[in-house]
């Protein structure tokens, strides 16, 4: 049997899911297996994994089309044979040394088990992008729970290496999120073991318009749902705490985007659901007052005000 089952979910990729089953199969370290998880993609990149059935530790796997990244992925996990998984998305590319040098990092490190690397982002065309850090985030080693849940640890999907054991404990991706659901795993494994960083940025994500994600009010509410199945997770009074703080601070942040909607209800809805959490929260009451007043100011009046701020400056 492998050591590492490689998972690489895909669905009509074929722009980049060659560069990216490369990358793989470059890789210095070669007891691995790379289960290849196709979402229902049509003919063509079925033909293109027809050409793969008979490459050496190459699986395919073919599922109906379900749009859910994290219901593919727990599938592939079924038929891994791997005590290691490794994530990697079909835009993806890793250097040579990845799988090594994590493998050794989580050798060296028994009481870490899972790790990740540092990445660098590149455009469609592979080119590397000038792209700066947030400097609220900070590569964390160990013990990583409360930066990943303040949101000031990020760690990308496709540099993340996770013992079976743990993944399988933690429960998985939830497959109800389609929005946060790699987010949502990272906090449940960092509630049962420190992680291992392995630094250099093995790892190349790549930027592009086909990328499986959005924004605003769905991100906002895909986060508030993540938030809201870690409570009865928790029992240390600090992790609790922080919770509720962010919780608060996220129920603000979705009043306001239902706010720069125009929607009034919405804005009113969202706070009296987050008011049992929030209600400590200096910056909620701030926030929500805000929000509500944005709701109700008419579009000529905000125009008028950007004007005149604009002015000013």
């Amino acid at each position: 049997m492998p050591l590492i089952t490689v998972v690489l979910p895909t669905y009509e990729r074929l722009q980049y899911l060659p560069q990216t089953i490369d990358s793989v199969m470059a890789q210095s370290f070669a007891d691995f297996e790379l289960l290849i998880a196709d979402d229902g993609s049509g003919a063509e990149t079925q033909a293109y994994l027809d050409g793969l059935l008979q490459v050496p530790r190459i699986r395919i796997l073919r599922l109906p089309h379900t749009a859910n990244p994290g219901a593919v992925r727990n599938r592939a996990v079924r038929e891994a044979r791997g005590d290691l998984l490794a994530f990697i998305d079909s835009d993806d590319e890793w250097l040579p040394g990845k799988l090594e040098a994590q493998l050794a990092a989580l050798r060296a490190s028994p009481e870490c088990h899972w790790s990740y690397t540092e990445f660098a982002w590149v455009d469609a065309a592979g080119q590397s992008i000038d792209w700066r850090r947030n400097p609220a985030r900070t590569l964390f080693d160990g013990q990583v729970f409360e930066p990943l849940l303040r949101r000031r640890a990020g760690i990308a999907l496709p540099t993340v290496m996770v013992e079976r054991g743990l993944f399988e404990r933690a429960g998985g991706f939830d497959e109800q999120l389609v929005l946060h659901e790699d987010y949502d795993l990272w906090l449940r494994l960092a509630l049962r073991s420190p992680i291992k960083l392995v630094h250099g940025p093995l790892t190349r994500v790549r930027r592009h318009d086909q990328h499986f994600s959005r924004s605003g009010i769905p991100l906002l509410l895909s986060r508030a749902r993540v938030l809201e199945k870690l409570q009865p997770l928790l029992s240390d009074a600090r992790q609790l705490q922080t919770l509720r703080s962010e919780r608060a601070r996220l129920a603000a942040d979705l009043a306001w985007a239902h706010g720069v909607s125009g929607r009034p209800g919405a804005v009113l809805g969202t706070l009296a659901h987050s008011w049992r959490y929030s209600w400590r929260s200096r910056a909620w009451y701030v926030g929500g007052s805000k929000s509500l007043l944005r709701s109700l100011m008419p579009n000529p009046l905000v125009s008028a005000l950007r004007s005149w701020r604009a002015a000013r400056r």
